[in-house]
């Protein structure tokens, strides 16, 4: 909700979507497999590759700007809503989207860094 303001200056349910549902539409057909794993046991560091296969929220969006520019008349925040959901179920499934995680190693487990989940997801949905 907070990257559509900031791009439309309305909020997501000024608009009539519901975030939980656009959510779902654009995780449809969500897949990842790992695709390289290496750790540094020496450093405690490594990292998680793998190849994700989603629809962008990005696209979502300029196809979304796209049919408002093409409309006659300013539309109105529910009709913005409505070309949003409609976008976003016709956004095509991006194949082999590649990301990388760091790894870290706490206390003899390895875990995900938080920082490098968080970019991923930035790159991936835009959060």
């Amino acid at each position: 909700d907070a990257s559509f303001a900031e791009s439309t200056e309305v909020s997501l349910a000024d608009c009539g979507v519901d975030p939980h549902e656009l959510a779902r539409t654009l995780l449809e057909g969500f897949d990842y497999s790992i695709s390289y794993v290496d750790a540094y046991e020496d450093e405690d560091t490594g990292y998680v590759s793998a190849n994700v296969n989603c629809r962008l929220w990005y696209q979502a969006i300029a196809s979304t700007a796209s049919k408002v520019e093409s409309l006659e008349e300013d539309p109105t925040p529910a009709e913005v809503g409505a070309l949003l959901m409609e976008s976003a179920e016709e956004t095509p499934i991006e194949r082999d989207q590649y990301v990388s995680v760091d790894i870290v190693r706490v206390d003899g487990t390895w875990m995900i860094d938080e920082e490098s989940w968080a970019e991923e997801l930035k790159w991936l949905f835009w959060l």
